[in-house]
């Protein structure tokens, strides 16, 4: 019961995906050294436990992160890495953000203005003298973040048509 307490003390703080939670009651396992063998069978049963209690639900952390990663600015191959790296299934994350983005007209090109005014590049600079002189490394940015160039472009040079 004390894996499954845990798990629980750490989706009421963390949240997160399935695969997150194995990974954590196994590290706890094997802080208490146990053999492999015994502690992934002590994580399945914490797991097995978890499903009955229906409290680890995928879909729900894949839409929550996809939608909240989204409202920072990242770009769909960024959130997508973002929700694949904390371990949601790579349907599932695709899945979450073609959900999310089915609600915009231009989700990305949401993002990449919401990712510029957040980071102040472009038109958001507050001198606009410095907006000429640092063009080139706020499309850089907008690039790096997984933003289509030709997108960077519009959004740095204010020619979007959200403006």
């Amino acid at each position: 019961m004390g894996y499954v307490r845990a798990a629980l003390a750490y989706l009421e703080r963390y949240g997160g995906p399935r695969a997150r939670i194995e990974r954590t009651l196994a590290r706890r396992a094997g802080r208490k050294g146990l053999e492999a063998d015994a502690a992934q069978a002590i994580v399945a049963e914490a797991m097995a436990r978890l499903d009955r209690m229906e409290v680890v639900d995928d879909g729900a952390f894949a839409a929550g992160k996809a939608q909240a990663l989204r409202r920072r600015g990242a770009s769909r191959r960024a959130a997508l890495m973002k929700l694949r790296a904390t371990g949601v299934d790579p349907d599932l994350a695709g899945q979450a953000l073609a959900a999310l983005d089915a609600a915009s007209d231009a989700p990305e090109r949401d993002a990449a203005r919401r990712y510029a005014q957040r980071r102040r590049l472009g038109p958001w600079r507050p001198d606009p003298n410095e907006r000429a002189a640092r063009r080139d490394r706020d499309i850089a940015a907008l690039a790096r973040q997984g933003f289509p160039v030709g997108l960077a472009i519009d959004v740095i040079d204010g020619r979007d048509d959200a403006s």
